[in-house]
């Protein structure tokens, strides 16, 4: 595996990222308390710990993904009082916008959504341990956790029991022992209320994630990889989630503490009390103009075969190898030349879209021509025309190889590159240690009379010749290694347009080190 660092709010630092279960990678979010309409507040964390939970998939891990909804709180007896509805129909409505708000933000959903209402027996069970263990205490009805007995309570946040009791007071009427502590259970007779040994009522706000982790994880006991969530619950409420998981379970409940931060509107934070909170359903949808040549294209491919693949795409499958320009690069099914050009263009350090306009140069009010003046010279003065390079492209088609040696051409790298008709029966190279980087044919491009499974076995027995080599192909065709006649060291699933396609990896031997 890759390493990552991540900041971890505890300790306020970067540190290296090791998963408390080799190859798996536990996270829980705290999601949002649903009595309202969702604000663009609320996905914050949503996008940023989709960013992270996909990032941790693509390097191998297998992630469990959890994020609650919050469905007991005064705040939804208010509003369901307000609307004349339930406190069911009210969170069910909210939750059914939230999760369509998700998908239409592209994130993925969560592995589990587990709600307080779903895990009471669960809550008043954990509740129950925390007083008989006698970190906890039972005062009318209501039950608090005695904050002075948790070891460093205030890590995470950086807040002391000295600080805390300083701007603490027990008003009248409080039932707490000390004025730090913080409640577990709340007695009450209004809204949504279960039976306990103490009282009706309903549980504290910071009872119910730490629950639901130590049931959903029962393997790890509640201790997970990742805790997640706004800067804003960094205090009071993950401080008295991790004090209980140390409580219930001697450990701090999470090994890597994240924030995201706040969003701000005019330079103040968005918040209710500021009258500044945009509704998710209120934001607008931008277009962008795409009327101009899409991005993908650099500029140089006036000529093409049937189904080329991507100038992007060819890229960033060149960078996911070990390629280098000191090494030599043929692909044995050039087409048009892209992965022949996009390799040359690296070797001579030439930026991506240095040979083509785009439709933004139009926006004079936005970006100055100055701007794109510079940024030109900046990169052409970067390119060195003069390296020393192998690549080679070969196809059996004529036409192909003419296209892909004018595309070269008006590329600028047309001397960096030998394109050839050649078979892929026929290939051979007498240098060691070369790369095969390519897309053979499997759509389109392919000709009628030949099949794909002899198409694949004659490129697998030419690449056996090169016994040295590593060989990179990118292709939809599933039965590509059985014909291949071996196995792929690595196999990515990669969408090419709408099309699901495999990028093989063949992992040739490390050439020796000179000197």
């Amino acid at each position: 595996m890759k390493e990552v660092k991540l900041f971890n709010s505890l300790g306020m630092k970067m540190e290296t990222f090791t998963p408390l279960v080799p190859n798996k990678v536990s996270i829980y979010c705290c999601g949002p308390t649903v009595y309202n309409d969702p604000h663009i507040g609320n996905f914050r964390p949503v996008i940023t710990f989709d960013i992270l939970r996909r990032l941790l998939m693509h390097i191998g891990y297998q992630v469990t993904f959890v994020s609650n909804y919050t469905d007991v709180d005064d705040k939804i007896i208010k509003r369901a009082k307000e609307l004349g509805i339930s406190e069911k129909e009210l969170t069910t409505s909210v939750i059914k916008e939230y999760r369509r708000l998700v998908e239409e933000v592209g994130a993925l959903q969560p592995d589990y959504t587990p709600t307080p209402t779903v895990y009471m027996p669960q809550i008043i069970s954990y509740v129950e341990d925390l007083v008989k263990t006698g970190y906890a205490y039972v005062s009318d009805g209501d039950v608090y956790l005695s904050v002075k007995k948790i070891p460093n309570y205030g890590e995470l946040s950086g807040n002391s029991i000295e600080d805390l009791e300083n701007g603490a007071r027990i008003a009248v009427g409080d039932k707490k022992k000390d004025p730090v502590d913080f409640a577990l259970w709340k007695k009450t007779d209004e809204g949504i209320q279960w039976d306990t040994p103490w009282s009706k009522g309903r549980p504290g706000w910071h009872t119910e994630c730490c629950v639901m982790i130590h049931t959903l994880f029962p393997e790890q006991k509640g201790y997970i990889d990742i805790h997640g969530g706004g800067f804003d619950l960094k205090f009071p409420h993950h401080e008295n989630e991790m004090a209980q998981g140390k409580a219930h379970d001697g450990h701090k409940l999470a090994h890597f503490w994240m924030h995201n931060g706040f969003i701000n509107i005019n330079n103040e934070k968005m918040s209710k009390s500021l009258g500044n909170v945009i509704l998710m359903k209120d934001v607008v949808t931008i277009g962008i103009d795409t009327s101009g040549v899409s991005l993908h294209k650099r500029g140089y491919r006036q000529m093409k075969v049937k189904a080329p693949i991507t100038e992007t795409l060819a890229a960033a499958l060149i960078m996911l190898t070990p390629w280098k320009k000191e090494r030599i690069l043929v692909d044995p099914f050039c087409g048009s030349g892209t992965f022949p050009i996009e390799a040359a263009m690296m070797a001579a350090n030439m930026a991506p879209g240095m040979n083509r306009s785009f439709l933004a140069e139009e926006w004079d009010n936005l970006i100055p021509k100055k701007a794109w003046y510079d940024a030109l010279d900046e990169a052409n003065d970067l390119v060195d025309v003069n390296v020393s390079v192998d690549i080679q492209g070969y196809d059996i088609d004529a036409e192909a190889v003419k296209a892909a040696r004018q595309n070269a051409k008006d590329a600028g790298v047309d001397h960096l590159i030998h394109f050839q008709e050649r078979a892929v029966k026929d290939l051979r190279h007498p240098k060691k240690y070369g790369f095969i980087i390519t897309t053979p044919p499997y759509g389109e491009r392919l000709e009628e009379k030949k099949s794909l499974p002899e198409l694949y076995r004659e490129f697998g027995e030419s690449f056996r010749l090169l016994d040295s080599w590593s060989a990179y192909m990118i292709t939809s065709y599933e039965d590509a290694e059985r014909y291949f006649g071996r196995k792929a060291d690595k196999n990515r699933k990669i969408y090419n347009g709408m099309l699901k396609t495999y990028f093989y990896q063949f992992m040739g031997p490390k050439p020796p080190k000179r000197g």
